[in-house]
């Protein structure tokens, strides 16, 4: 689900830079490393640059400023790119979105909004860590969620990433391919109904902190699907496996 790509110049293919140098070091979230103190929110839909394409991301997503470049534009780390180019105008030191479902919106009516292209009212953040913008009818559960973890490991949840739009799903599609991205059209992400937690090893496989979200976070109606289990029902090693990946399927599910 994560990408870690840095900007290359393109050749005849727009994504040949970033789809043949691949990963350029060991992806464990979007900050990579970036202080706190430098992140910053999208105020509206923003274009993300790098040099082998484009993609946009909605308001609220969280953006770590890395350096600031020319033409009234920074360097930043977002969407599970990094150093990519960003206007500055875009980003402010507060989301624009709430940390409920202020629309009132159900899931049933929220699954049949356009995926990778939700209208903003629809959105939500969450209100710990990262604030990450997820669909407004999973933000409640996760938040509780959140509590119960904290509980248990006294930190917070770290969201690397929430809701994708189509645009960058298909930008991470085209560069990544299909045993890293889903399809377009897709991917729980575009539906704003799935997260991603960091890939290290504290969350991975057999670890305390694994262990207790597939236990407890079905409780709160967030689950570790099968498709991205560890291992198929035959017992074969799953290429499509991920532990850091989980969806929302509904509270009491």
């Amino acid at each position: 689900s994560g990408a870690y790509l840095s900007a290359k110049k393109p050749t005849t293919d727009p994504y040949a830079a970033c789809r043949y140098t691949g990963h350029t070091g060991t992806y464990t979230s979007t900050q990579n490393g970036a202080s706190n103190a430098q992140r910053y929110y999208t105020q509206r839909t923003a274009t993300v640059t790098m040099g082998c394409g484009t993609f946009t991301v909605p308001a609220g997503t969280p953006v770590w400023k890395v350096a600031t470049a020319s033409g009234g534009r920074w360097r930043v780390n977002v969407g599970g790119s990094t150093k990519v180019l960003m206007r500055s105008a875009d980003l402010g030191k507060t989301s624009p979105l709430p940390a409920s479902n202020t629309s009132g919106i159900s899931l049933s009516a929220f699954k049949r909004l356009p995926a990778g292209a939700i209208a903003e009212k629809y959105l939500a953040r969450t209100s710990f860590g990262t604030q990450a913008v997820l669909g407004a009818p999973a933000v409640k559960s996760l938040n509780e969620l959140n509590k119960a973890y904290r509980a248990r490991f006294g930190e917070d949840l770290y969201i690397d990433i929430g809701y994708r739009t189509r645009s960058q799903q298909q930008y991470f599609y085209k560069v990544l391919g299909s045993k890293v991205a889903a399809k377009p059209g897709t991917s729980v992400h575009e539906r704003a109904l799935s997260i991603d937690l960091p890939e290290e090893a504290k969350y991975s496989w057999g670890s305390a902190r694994f262990t207790w979200l597939k236990k407890n976070g079905p409780k709160y109606g967030w689950v570790h699907p099968a498709r991205v289990a560890q291992y198929t029902a035959s017992g074969a090693l799953n290429p499509y496996r991920e532990y850091w990946h989980f969806d929302y399927v509904g509270a009491g599910s």
